[in-house]
């Protein structure tokens, strides 16, 4: 079996088996193919999501964000990469709350895929997560059960980046984000987050904590620094 322990940031590998799902604690793990699955609840569908720690950023994302019920229309609020494909993603903050057996996440944000559903790093935060993939099985343990499982604004800066030999080169820029705002257009090459060299960013975060980006850039061969002051796409 393989736990992911977020709380004591440890992944342990063990001998065993869960016991029969209770939808309380033990969930049925399958779905469309052998990877593990969880079926969360919305107030008018239920969807199968595939787990998935590799969406580190992600918390529940699905097909057709029109179907959900949100607290305002989807916005375009970043992009992921597909191989050579550039897939545009739209969030919306959810007017209800999802739920798996008794936890319940307060009116999550969605973001939108027209490929696989999923539940992302995120939601698994929140827990101690042990996969019995022989028995397509999963055990969910909240890490601090009184605590309420909630979701930030959506902040993004909008530009869809490629990698490139220098840092990032920008293939667009989102509408009505920070960085259209400041003026960042295709073509430009980012080569530094706030002072520090794209290469030696390591798994940092992409955001930080504060409002502000400070994005040094090479246009036509030029170097510039822009501030893009950053504020939420989805409230």
């Amino acid at each position: 079996m393989l736990t992911l322990d977020y709380e004591r940031g440890e992944m342990r590998l063990e001998k065993g088996q869960l016991p029969k799902p209770d939808d309380i604690t033990i969930f049925n793990a399958k779905g469309p193919d052998k990877r593990p699955w969880l079926a969360v609840e919305f107030p008018s569908r239920k969807p199968r999501l595939l787990i998935d720690s590799g969406a580190a950023t992600s918390g529940l994302v699905v097909n057709k964000l029109s179907r959900y019920e949100t607290t305002a229309p989807p916005v375009v609020s970043g992009a992921s990469f597909r191989l050579r494909k550039i897939e545009m993603r739209s969030a919306a903050r959810a007017v209800g709350n999802a739920t798996f057996g008794p936890h319940v996440l307060i009116q999550p944000t969605l973001e939108s895929t027209p490929s696989t559903e999923l539940l992302g790093g995120e939601v698994m935060q929140y827990f101690c997560w042990t996969f019995d993939q022989k028995n397509r099985r999963v055990r969910i343990i909240r890490n601090e059960p009184q605590t309420p499982i909630t979701f930030g604004p959506v902040v993004n800066h909008g530009m869809v980046l490629k990698m490139h030999e220098s840092g990032f080169i920008v293939d667009s820029v989102i509408a009505n984000t920070p960085a259209e705002r400041a003026g960042l257009h295709d073509g430009d090459i980012v080569t530094h987050w706030n002072g520090a060299p794209i290469g030696e960013r390591g798994c940092s975060a992409e955001l930080a904590a504060e409002d502000l980006l400070v994005v040094t850039l090479l246009r036509n061969g030029t170097e510039i620094e822009v501030e893009l002051f950053l504020f939420p796409l989805v409230p």
